[in-house]
């Protein structure tokens, strides 16, 4: 998705201590086809082998393009 909003700056949030067999998602800005939302960060189902990748904004020219978070392998 691309829109011509750049997100507002990211919220600090004290990640909890790690947790055996998860990964900490951090929060995010979502765009709900008006504005900006905040997205509290939450566990996911670790992976063995991978790692997990927030989601993030990225800016591209005058837009801005949101990547889902999701799980790489470990390099």
């Amino acid at each position: 998705m691309n829109i011509g909003v750049a997100p507002p700056e990211r919220v600090v949030e004290v990640a909890p201590a790690p947790r055996v067999g998860y990964a900490w998602a951090p929060g995010y800005w979502r765009w709900d086809g008006h504005r900006h939302v905040w997205v509290n960060g939450y566990w996911v189902g670790g992976r063995p082998g991978y790692e997990y990748r927030a989601a993030s904004w990225e800016r591209v020219g005058p837009n801005w393009r949101f990547h889902e978070g999701y799980w790489a392998r470990h390099r």
